[in-house]
């Protein structure tokens, strides 16, 4: 309700009269935030149509729809082009030289299993060892002869060997292979 006219300005979007506030040394240009966006967009659209990136504006969806391919077209090119302009960054020196290094690698773990596997093997031995050690120290005396041998087999052979020993080639065998007393 201000007397003097001069404040008052002209909204370019609506051609109403109003009083303009100013806010941080900026003045009011429209008469309401409704006009104020209204412009803004009408100068994003004409920004828009001025660079050729029209997308929805003044089209119907096939137009928009093809120019959205042609524009996702080009944009594949331009990255294709750029992908073949470069060097190639591997060449066949460093190819050689990270085969070489997966093989030395590999080798290196094959060989590390072999070296584990030999260390389980010598350990089963040494217990191996440690048995027989403590069975000579309870029985030092060996057993002499055939018959000696045979109480040291196990219980499942001794019928087998009893059969085979019935057997009339095998007497004649051991009774060709007992040497003659010489005299």
């Amino acid at each position: 309700m201000n007397l003097n006219n001069t404040l008052m300005k002209k909204c370019p979007n609506c051609n109403q009269e109003f009083e303009p506030i100013t806010y941080r040394g900026v003045e009011q240009v429209y008469c309401s935030k409704k006009c104020r966006t209204r412009q803004g967009n009408l100068r994003h659209k004409q920004k828009l149509m001025n660079n050729g990136n029209t997308n929805n504006f003044g089209k119907d969806s096939s137009e928009n729809i093809g120019t959205a391919e042609k524009q996702r077209e080009n944009y594949y090119e331009r990255q294709r082009d750029l992908f073949e302009q470069q060097q190639p960054i591997i060449n066949s020196d460093i190819l050689r030289y990270i085969e070489q290094c997966y093989e030395a690698r590999t080798n290196a773990h094959v060989s590390q299993l072999k070296y584990e596997a030999a260390l389980q093997e010598l350990n089963i031995y040494k217990s191996k060892l440690a048995a027989l050690e403590e069975e000579f120290e309870e029985d030092p005396e060996p057993k002499n002869g055939i018959i000696g041998m045979l109480n040291d087999l196990p219980e499942w052979l001794t019928p087998a060997i009893g059969k085979l020993l019935q057997s009339e080639k095998v007497q004649k065998f051991v009774i060709n292979a007992i040497p003659e007393p010489q005299s």
